[in-house]
This record gives structure tokens, sequence and C-alpha cells, in this order.
């Protein structure tokens, strides 16, 4: 493979225009929860929001003078229909509430279009934004990697739909894996005493 022409590469921002950046602000602030942060004074008005991690969310006031290739469904659709979105231009988000997340639009009264990849691991909800721009958030089943070490089933927490185990040739397990790791060792060494009796 060729190398790449830039080194280092991550996500750094992403930018939307408006016409009214205080309504759009405030929409991704109550549905994903961002941070507004400290704009730059220039010569347009912005408002900058701050994501999850180092991801950050410009918005612009957008220019009528412009007509930017790139834009919403409303400059070139008069309906909004969500179901297209999986084809079209949009912006995907990741959550560990997908259910009460999707729950929760449907309260605001937002039109949304579910479905699931073809293997079924990646559950996608796709949206507008209030000013037409695409939305998708997905639920990633994301593999816990203790599943890959050298274990034993001990138990199962159905409070949380995962099963317990005891890693007893590794020292490190995960928040989840640990719940029952004081009594299932004890559990393991009374197995193996008891296997060791005549």
């Amino acid at each position: 493979m060729a190398a790449a022409v830039a080194e280092g590469v991550s996500l750094n921002h992403i930018s939307r225009e408006s016409s009214d950046i205080r309504r759009l602000a405030n929409f991704y602030k109550e549905i994903f929860g961002f941070e507004e942060i400290e704009s730059p004074n220039l010569e347009f008005k912005v408002i900058w929001l701050k994501g999850p991690g180092a991801f950050a969310f410009h918005l612009i006031e957008r220019n009528p003078d412009y007509n930017l290739p790139e834009g919403p469904w409303s400059a070139t659709s008069p309906v909004a229909d969500p179901s297209h979105l999986p084809r079209g231009h949009h912006v995907c988000f990741s959550v560990s509430n997908f259910h009460s997340f999707v729950q929760t639009l449907k309260d605001k009264g937002i039109q949304t279009f579910e479905k699931s990849l073809p293997d079924g691991k990646v559950k996608q909800v796709f949206f507008f934004d209030p000013d037409g721009n695409g939305l998708e958030v997905a639920a990633v089943h994301l593999k816990c990697p203790c599943m890959d070490l050298h274990t034993m089933v001990v138990g199962y927490f159905d409070m949380v739909d995962v099963e317990c185990r005891v890693y007893y040739q590794v020292t490190f397990v995960c928040g989840l894996c640990s719940l029952f790791a004081s009594w299932a060792r004890s559990a393991i060494l009374a197995s193996q005493a008891m296997s060791a009796l005549p």
C-alpha cells in the first residue's frame, strides 16, 4: 500500500452553515449534550461546540450569496424524508443508550428512520436537525476484549446481560467482567479442591 500524504490524521471539527446558528446550537446542546465553548470574533457569527473527546462542531452564519454544493435537504427537496439519508449526506454519532435516545427523539416529535446493518450488529436511526442537515446515530455492539482471554464462565448477571467470567491467567478485567470476580475466584478454588478429593 502506498504511503499516505498526510500523517497523524485525526478529526478536528465539522462545520455547518446556518441562517440561525443559535437555534442549531441549542438543538445540538439539547439532543447530544454538546458544550458551547469560546468562539473567535470573526466578521460573521459563529458558535463553537465541544463534542466527545477532542471533536468540535462549528456552526457558521450562512452567507446568502454563496451556493455551496453540499446543502441540507431543504436546498434541493421540499420533503424531509429521513429514509433517504442512508444514501445521502449525513454525520454519524455513536451513543451508548441507543433505545432511550431514539425514544427521546420520538417524544420530541422528531421524525426518524430506523434500520440495522445486514449482520444486525449495528442499529441506526436517521433524522434531521432544524436546518435539514442529515444525522445518523448508531449503536454498535462492542465485544469486550476480555472475551478473547482464557476464561471460565462462572455466572450470569441478567441485569446487564453479560456473562461473568474469571480470569485466572491474567490480572486485568474490565468493569463489567469483574462484577462477580471475588466470589467467582473462590468458586474456582472450591471446585479445584473438590476435584482433588478422592
